[in-house]
């Protein structure tokens, strides 16, 4: 019998969670978290939803603007989008690497995965607002 981590399951729940709790007009559907579950055919599907106030946000940050739809990959729709000035800043919501992925990590997201992006930027932004994204403040604030 193959047994979940932990962390995938820990995971799984604050997704879940969310998307009870927080109303939104974005959603986005979770990959498998590695080849191992795509070659298994575990999927772990669930729907991820991207909270109202970080739509814009996450539109400025992944060069969108404000009223665009945020994108977690570059033109080809396969690389995942980095920051122009920060390479460490990850996907739709341009999550900075340094200073979030032991955290991400240790929630059991993947950064580099579309939902679990948008999952943590829920999480970052009910414990600290928009902070985190102040310097794209005069894009999602015209």
């Amino acid at each position: 019998m193959h047994k979940k981590p932990a962390y995938i399951i820990t995971g799984s729940l604050v997704a879940i969670f969310l998307i009870f709790m927080i109303p939104s007009t974005t959603t986005y559907e979770r990959e498998p978290k590695s080849t191992e579950d795509e070659a298994t055919g575990i999927t772990d599907t669930q729907i991820v939803t991207l909270r109202p106030e970080l739509v814009p946000i996450c539109s400025c940050e992944s060069m969108q603007g404000k009223n665009g739809t945020p994108t977690h990959y570059e033109a080809d729709g396969v690389t995942v989008l980095r920051g122009r000035v920060n390479q460490n800043d990850i996907g739709i919501c341009q999550i900075n690497l340094d200073y979030h992925e032991k955290a991400a990590i240790s929630a059991g997201l993947d950064l580099f995965i579309e939902a679990d992006n948008i999952t943590y930027a829920n999480l970052l932004y009910e414990q600290q607002g928009n902070q985190p994204w102040s310097w794209s403040k005069q894009c999602w604030t015209e």
